[in-house]
């Protein structure tokens, strides 16, 4: 098989920490993930895991369910190595590039908006971004440290992202508030 793809390589993990386990608690950890990187739909989990399958990196069983049956997945001595190969060491420089934001994305654009729609943009990120760092608080506040060690440096890494993002945005605010009003026409850096 090819070098797995990140996400090919994230399912891996998924199947290697909650196996054996069926393709539905799969799709349940990306439907759940605090990052919106992942996809959990059907439509990209099921074929996946069969790659997977055919690839020799993990197994399934069969199992008797109701009136059909269900497949649990398990990882293979193969999918076991290519997972500690993919997690590391060493991890490619563009891991550490920035995240995904289209808020930032769009702030490229922001002079297209008259200053009264900008404000509102503005106020509406900040909203939404003080929703989910409220979120991730609760969650990192329920969560089982003891339990998942790991799972719960994931989710402050999750936290410290997001109030960040927070922190720029009221950078932003500032500055676009003591900066001259006009629009102009510029390249593009989201």
């Amino acid at each position: 098989m090819r070098e797995a793809t990140e996400l090919e390589s994230t399912v891996l993990g998924v199947v290697w920490l909650r196996g054996p386990c069926t393709a539905y608690v799969v799709r349940q950890e990306f439907l759940s993930s605090t990052s919106s990187h992942w996809s959990g739909s059907a439509g990209s989990i099921y074929p996946l895991l069969r790659r997977l399958e055919e690839a020799g990196l993990i197994r399934s069983r069969e199992h008797n369910w109701g009136r059909g049956a269900k497949k649990e997945f398990s990882i293979t001595p193969k999918g076991l190595k290519s997972l500690q190969a993919w997690v590391g060491p060493a991890l490619p420089e563009w891991t550490a590039a920035p995240t995904f934001d289209p808020v930032r994305t769009r702030l490229s654009f922001l002079g297209v908006l008259p200053p009264k729609e900008r404000k509102h943009f503005l106020q509406q990120a900040q909203r939404n971004l003080d929703a989910e760092i409220a979120r991730a608080r609760e969650a990192i506040e329920e969560f089982d440290r003891e339990g998942d060690p790991y799972e719960h440096l994931v989710f402050l890494g999750t936290l410290y992202e997001l109030e960040g993002r927070r922190k720029w945005l009221g950078d932003v605010t500032k500055r676009l508030a003591a900066a001259p009003r006009k629009s102009r026409k510029r390249a593009s850096g989201g």
